[in-house]
């Protein structure tokens, strides 16, 4: 990182209320002028402490791009809600709901929420409203739902969400492979304005970033931007009406 990149990294820390010298702890950050203090599951501060600086700091989701006025989030996937701390930064009246299946980071995500103003809803999102099992993987990053298998995890259809919400201004994806499933969802997909999103080619056998892209083409996006992730069969895409 070069000296002019290193101060326009810290200027987005220090937006946040985040200041650090020789030595980082991230115990708290400020939020619409709100002091969210953080919280993670037990063995797991390390790898979501990276998690936490890609989003809010990195803006990995370019939240800062978008241009248009935001009204409703929609994050499917939430984990312990550092996407929805980024949004309601980035869109500080908007009304955020997050979804997320792990009972193992509810609690941490409710306590985010709750400083946030967001709404949490304790299910995963598919292409059917039902039951399913969780793979919970090697930590709350990695937690799949096993779909069509029964179980006790309510899963939601998309198209259940958006007649209840209404349009969605911006939808958040990174739900570990089930993006697949809620591309089915056609019609759903009408009243999503743009998404940002973490796809994972790994959950298709045989795809490819261009099967994601011809996806979101297929839903009514004409811009679409894929962006591989170089270190696995993973990546992110961003697409608007």
């Amino acid at each position: 990182m070069d000296f002019r990149n290193a101060l326009a990294y810290r200027r987005r820390w220090a937006g946040f209320g985040v200041f650090y010298g020789r030595r980082l702890s991230l115990r708290s950050v400020k939020v619409a002028g709100r002091r969210v203090v953080l919280r993670f599951p037990d063995g797991e501060r390390a790898v979501l402490e990276y998690e936490l600086g890609r989003i809010l700091f990195d803006d990995c989701y370019r939240l800062q791009s978008i241009e248009r006025p935001v009204h409703t989030v929609v994050d499917i996937g939430a984990n312990v809600g550092f996407f929805a701390i980024a949004a309601r930064h980035q869109f500080p009246g908007a009304a955020i709901h997050c979804f997320e299946p792990n009972p193992r980071v509810w609690p941490q995500l409710h306590s985010h929420a709750d400083a946030i103003g967001a709404r949490v809803i304790e299910a995963a999102v598919g292409f059917a409203t039902g039951h399913a099992l969780l793979d919970f993987g090697k930590n709350s990053l990695h937690t799949t739902v096993v779909a069509g298998t029964g179980g006790a995890t309510p899963v939601e259809s998309f198209q259940s969400v958006v007649d209840r919400l209404g349009p969605i201004d911006l939808l958040k994806l990174d739900c570990e492979g089930a993006e697949w499933e809620i591309f089915r969802c056609t019609d759903g997909w009408r009243h999503v304005h743009a998404v940002a999103m973490e796809y994972h080619l790994w959950a298709k056998t045989g795809s490819s970033a261009d099967d994601v892209r011809n996806a979101l083409n297929g839903l009514g996006f004409g811009d679409v931007r894929i962006e591989p992730s170089g270190s696995g069969p993973w990546g992110f895409a961003w697409a608007r009406r």
